[in-house]
């Protein structure tokens, strides 16, 4: 807690610094040289491609993924805003927790076993499940005459194992994923009581702070020689200004990289569903982290509208035309406890029709986890999103007072035997969370989206002076189109994009070639303005 308290405290004495410099009077007046080749690649390396050095790589990404991203926030700068502003949100959610399990996950380097789509139980697993709303009361409980139920593995946060670097030895056996874990889901940690004394690997980024720190350097000095005669001549267009966007990042970059650390591998956690997969052939699960309690069996209590079920092989017999008994292969019977009542159902696969379908979670025997089946991150859907499901949650309150009324009716054979109460859980201290986060997010988002053009009006007053057209239109599309970009899309997936949805497909590929396209003009624009302004520096004294 010390430590970032005082880097806190460093960060604003260096402001103050700052803000105290500025109003020295200095001679502004410039000698300019002829510029050459030699002296563009150096501002250029010193102001925008070090910038690629203070970006958060991803934990146990390989190298060529993280080569690919660094390339991506050269041309657009706020394309890690998002990303970045994300993980810092998540270790102040985590302030209080000082074990190394809470550290990773608000890195988002942990990941878990997870059921897959095509995941079916085995005889004798044991599992829970959401029961749906329209089961009634007066089916059938016997195996000889039951209805026939399928199973709906909800969608997870999946990832491919073979572009990221995992901790240990571990193969998957078939039915199974991995599925990383972001902040959200820290009630997986809550019950494990023995897991403060874990200590994982990770390093503190010197380089990356080292590299930040000198780009911090540069671009603040290339801001200060922009005043003068570069804004008189070029006005809010002086291509001196195109480095904000860069300096602003790389400061963020670097508040993120000293309280969040950097992690070379990913660690697999261990949960009742790893055990479960486990139990498959083919797995193998060495070096997972975590305890759990002896005697739990899921994680933490289910919630009232998760129920226990479990697989049993039944064998029918059927009378032959000879008079003798026929044995038939076993059915799969799926038996759901719920209270004390047991409901059998004929288990059918996924893909064929059913009566009923019974929804399971992929990480969790709970119902609280929030799943997220996008590939590609895009933080306005996950506000769509967040925005319906309390909408829904509103909805299942109002259902629950036209329920209660309509349950006083005895004798009622259609009453579904879940109330509609139990279908209405919300934790209220995971919702308030969950706002917190998400307004304290979109408060730096809108902040660092505004800063840009603050910044220009306070050294230009947005004058043109005698910048052509072209030049303003570049270097005012180059910020506006990154920061639309780094507002929206958090992280790309590059293993999962071909599974994504074809809309998401379509709106990625066109922020990315948008945003490369108006940072290959402004890159162009300032070239050229650099080319034709010259070399400057201040005359000796």
């Amino acid at each position: 807690m010390a430590r970032p308290a005082g880097m806190i405290l460093l960060f604003l004495y260096l402001g103050w610094l700052v803000c105290r410099a500025l109003a020295i009077p200095i001679n502004t007046s410039l000698i300019c040289v002829r510029t050459s080749a030699l002296d563009v690649l150096l501002f250029l390396l010193e102001n925008y491609i070090s910038h690629a050095g203070t970006t958060l790589a991803r934990p146990g990404a390989q190298w060529y993924d993280t080569m690919l991203w660094k390339v991506v926030v050269v041309f657009v700068p706020f394309a890690s805003l998002r990303y970045t502003i994300e993980l810092i949100t998540g270790k102040i959610l985590s302030w209080g927790k000082k074990d190394d399990l809470h550290a990773a996950l608000s890195r988002e380097a942990l990941m878990v076993v997870a059921r897959s789509g095509n995941w079916e139980p085995r005889v004798g697993d044991r599992f829970y499940v959401k029961v749906p709303s329209n089961l009634r009361s007066d089916d059938s409980t016997s195996s000889q005459d039951c209805p026939s139920a399928a199973l709906a593995v909800l969608p997870c946060r999946g990832i491919d194992g073979q572009y990221r670097a995992i901790h240990g030895n571990m193969q998957l056996p078939p039915g199974y994923c991995w599925s990383e874990l972001r902040s959200a889901d820290k009630d997986l940690l809550r019950t494990y009581e023995r897991n403060p004394q874990i200590h994982l690997s990770k390093s503190s980024s010197w380089l990356q702070t080292s590299v930040s720190i000198a780009q911090l350097i540069f671009s603040t000095v290339t801001l200060y020689r922009t005043r003068g005669s570069q804004i008189n001549r070029y006005g809010f267009a002086a291509f001196g200004l195109s480095v904000f966007p860069y300096t602003l990042m790389s400061f963020v970059n670097l508040f993120g990289s000293i309280i969040l650390g950097d992690y070379p591998y990913m660690y697999v956690l261990r949960t009742e569903v790893l055990k479960e997969a486990g139990r498959r052939e083919g797995a193998v699960f060495d070096g997972c982290i975590g305890y759990l309690k002896p005697d739990e069996e899921g994680e933490g209590s289910p919630s009232v509208d998760i129920h226990p079920a479990r697989l049993l092989a039944l064998a029918e017999s059927r009378p032959s035309t000879e008079g003798t008994q026929v044995t038939e292969s076993p059915s799969r019977i799926l038996v759901v406890t719920v209270g004390e009542k047991e409901w059998r159902f004929k288990l059918k696969s996924s893909s064929e029709s059913a009566q009923y379908r019974f929804e399971v979670q992929p990480i969790t025997n709970n119902s609280y986890f929030r799943s997220s089946p996008s590939t590609v991150r895009i933080e306005l859907t996950s506000m769509l999103r967040l925005i319906w499901s309390y909408a829904k949650q509103a909805s299942s309150l109002c259902a629950t007072l036209c329920l209660s009324v309509l349950s006083q009716r005895k004798n009622n054979p259609d009453k579904p035997i879940i109330q509609a109460h139990e279908h209405a859980h919300v934790s209220r201290g995971d919702s308030a969370s969950r706002i917190f986060a998400v307004s304290f997010e979109v408060i730096l988002v809108v902040v660092a989206s505004f800063l840009p053009y603050v910044f220009i009006y306070l050294m230009t007053g947005f004058s043109k002076q005698s910048s052509t057209p072209a030049q303003q239109g570049w270097l005012m599309a180059w910020i506006c189109v990154g920061q639309f970009f780094g507002a929206t899309v958090v992280s790309i997936n590059r293993a999962a994009f071909t599974r994504a949805r074809i809309w998401y497909k379509v709106f990625l590929i066109w922020v990315v070639v948008i945003s490369i396209v108006t940072s290959v003009g402004g890159y162009v624009q300032v070239i050229s303005m650099y080319l034709e302004f010259g070399s400057c520096s201040l005359p000796p004294s």
